[in-house]
């Protein structure tokens, strides 16, 4: 669904998209996919960018957590 969601580029103003299709691609192990959402967004300026912005820093916090 959020494949689906990127390739007819809806929602990509929201920043729930990128939140949801981040934490999603974490669950799944894939880090640096998930990483490079939460910029991808933040670059977009997805809103609201403050909101997308402090869970980037938790996320980023869980990946120190993890080495």
């Amino acid at each position: 669904m959020l494949c689906n969601a990127q390739e007819n580029e809806i929602g990509l103003e929201h920043a729930l998209y990128y939140i949801a299709y981040a934490t999603y691609l974490e669950f799944r192990g894939n880090y640096a996919k998930a990483d490079a959402v939460y910029q991808q967004g933040i670059n977009r300026l997805a809103a609201p960018v403050d909101r997308l912005k402090a869970k980037f820093a938790e996320f980023q916090q869980r990946m120190v957590r993890l080495q």
